[in-house]
């Protein structure tokens, strides 16, 4: 089985690459999308509320909910197996990395958004150290935003 592991941060552009991803996959048999969110002591949910160490129960059913209501979007588009999984961690680039070997992902799907070039590389820094990393092929969906 293929698979095709998609980081979210819940920004639209993330959510996009997310779509553009099912839409590729979709009548292609053995292929699964990984929706995948990190989440450290300070994450805030998808409405931007701001949730503490206290709440890692509270914060993981939220975001859990926040993926299954991404992956009910994606299931419009595509037929390919979806599954959601969140993670706590310090470091998008490490966890990805690791989840990324344990997991025999094939390619990672990320989304920048930029006007300019330099704005692109601040947006998509976490991107861009992912493929510096070469832990695995790595598409960047881009999203231009209009000035």
């Amino acid at each position: 089985m293929k698979k095709f592991l998609v980081p979210t941060d819940f920004s639209e552009t993330s959510k996009n690459a997310a779509r553009y991803t099912a839409q590729m996959l979709n009548g292609k048999r053995g292929t699964q999308i990984i929706l995948y969110y990190v989440y450290d002591g300070s994450t805030a949910s998808p409405d931007g509320t701001l949730l503490s160490d206290e709440d890692d129960k509270d914060r993981e059913i939220i975001l859990q909910q926040a993926l299954h209501n991404i992956k009910l979007d994606l299931l419009e588009l595509t037929d390919t197996d979806i599954t959601t999984v969140t993670e706590k961690g310090d470091s998008l680039i490490e966890n990805i990395e690791r989840y990324v070997r344990h997991n025999g992902i094939d390619l990672v799907v990320m989304g920048i958004t930029g006007a300019t070039k330099l704005e692109q590389i601040f947006m998509g820094s976490n991107t861009l150290r992912l493929v510096n990393e070469g832990v695995c092929p790595v598409m960047i969906f881009l999203q231009m935003q209009l000035m």
